[in-house]
């Protein structure tokens, strides 16, 4: 059976096919996704990612950079500090705090409660290397510290009274010895001594509810009252050769101090470089 061909029927189904197709692909275009496949699905959220194990060995990573980082910066802030306060240690004479004891205080001996140290003329090498005779007056108030400079008590017993300028709640002693860094040995650092608080008998009214002690420090006299401050060892194992020791046992003012060498770290003699004697004063 014979058809006929009607072009214009032909062409108007072509510009509709042509129509539809456009139109479908503007729609697609606007949407921004495919018309014959959507791969959204297939898409990472974020393009590159690597996979979930690797991101967690990298995050482990940094981690582990950051604390050794924080690590290091801790040993060196610690260090900063240590040298700092060696620094200030300079200026602040070892301990930072004021010394009662010092002659620019106006602390002085009390002579006849001091025991007599031996004599340059009997250990020349001992006491000095110039030969000449140290009193006990070197131990106060010096800041240098050199080998040999320092009062030699003969037989390592022996003891030293200062007199404040005004009566001082002692708090703390500081014994101070030759850096073992400068000498061969430092067996005749003072080891274990005593420490006593006196007040003259005209001064005992500062103490009306205290009774003196009984016992007294080897050198005494009846025109002193003594109480007593504790017992202090100082130690040449220690690294700080400059040492402070807590007074704690007796919190009234008191006129001075008798510090009792009781015996040395193994030699026959205690050289005794510097006491210094920290607290309350004016009171």
């Amino acid at each position: 059976m014979d058809t006929k061909y009607d072009q214009q029927d032909w062409e108007s189904r072509r510009h509709l096919w042509i129509r539809g197709l456009t139109s479908a692909s503007n729609s697609g275009q606007s949407s921004g996704r495919p018309l014959t496949r959507r791969l959204d699905s297939n898409i990472p959220a974020i393009a590159g990612d690597p996979p979930n194990d690797k991101r967690f060995a990298s995050l482990l990573v940094a981690a582990l950079v950051v604390m050794f980082a924080f690590a290091f910066g801790m040993i060196l802030l610690r260090d900063l500090k240590e040298n700092e306060r060696r620094i200030l240690s300079i200026y602040w004479d070892g301990v930072g705090r004021v010394d009662f004891a010092a002659p620019y205080n106006h602390a002085t001996l009390v002579w006849d409660l001091t025991s007599q140290g031996a004599t340059s003329k009997s250990y020349p090498n001992a006491s000095s290397y110039l030969g000449k005779e140290i009193q006990p007056s070197s131990i106060l108030g010096s800041r240098r510290l050199e080998p040999g400079q320092c009062w030699l008590i003969e037989g390592a017993v022996g003891q030293v009274a200062i007199r404040f300028a005004l009566p001082v709640q002692v708090t703390h002693i500081t014994v101070d010895h030759i850096p073992r860094s400068l000498v061969s040995s430092t067996s005749n650092a003072p080891r274990k001594m005593r420490v006593w608080g006196f007040l003259t008998n005209s001064l005992e009214h500062l103490l009306p509810q205290m009774q003196a002690d009984m016992t007294l420090p080897m050198l005494s006299l009846p025109t002193y009252s003594f109480y007593s401050l504790g017992e202090i060892e100082y130690n040449i194992m220690q690294k700080d050769h400059i040492q402070t020791f807590p007074s704690t046992r007796f919190n009234k003012p008191v006129e001075g101090v008798v510090v009792e060498i009781l015996n040395s770290w193994g030699a026959l003699n205690a050289c005794l470089y510097r006491i210094r004697v920290h607290g309350i004063g004016g009171v």
